[in-house]
């Protein structure tokens, strides 16, 4: 990366060669920190290329790539989008983190390449909006067999915890609200 090194920046602002941002401040004669495309471009490719390498396109609608790249490369694993339809398909198989964006409410359907004890979780996160609300297909098992309800609060982001049960059924647990 590259620290911002303009005639304007805030020089030394968090310790020394570290230089930082400020506002400007016409009265007192302080220019704010002026920009520059190769600055800018710094910035971009270095959080493009993160997000690229855990296998996650970019998508400028998921304001939480960087978020999930970071999980699926501490974590190891690479995060499968998962195709909002009707329903909702949960294809196993093709890893353990998955991310969910929902536009609208859904149904998980029934999941594929189930393994027996394989763990596996969701993310799931609410448009700007909020409002959508989530059902699960026949073989989605809950605690006390109340299937849960996501957080319906605009960009709420919600984890789906699962694991593969007997007989292509999965049990799942919801924490709601992590971020």
């Amino acid at each position: 990366m590259k620290r911002i090194d303009t005639s304007t920046a805030f020089v030394d602002k968090f310790g020394a060669g570290k230089n930082g941002f400020r506002n400007g401040d016409p009265l007192a004669a302080v220019l704010a920190t002026r920009l520059i495309a190769e600055w800018c471009d710094h910035v971009q490719e270095q959080l493009a290329q993160c997000v690229e390498s855990a296998g996650i396109p970019l998508d400028a609608g998921n304001y939480n790539q960087l978020y999930d790249a970071i999980v699926a490369i501490t974590a190891g694993v690479n995060v499968v989008p998962l195709v909002e339809a009707s329903p909702v398909a949960v294809p196993l198989a093709a890893g353990s983190a998955f991310t969910l964006g929902l536009t609208a409410s859904r149904t998980l359907g029934n999941p594929t390449g189930v393994t027996l004890l394989k763990p596996f979780v969701i993310k799931i996160a609410q448009p700007a909006g909020g409002g959508c609300g989530l059902a699960y297909d026949t073989n989605w098992q809950f605690e006390n067999g109340e299937a849960p309800a996501p957080t319906t609060t605009a960009n709420a982001v919600d984890l789906l915890i699962g694991i593969g049960m007997p007989g292509g059924k999965v049990f799942a647990h919801m924490k709601n609200n992590i971020l």
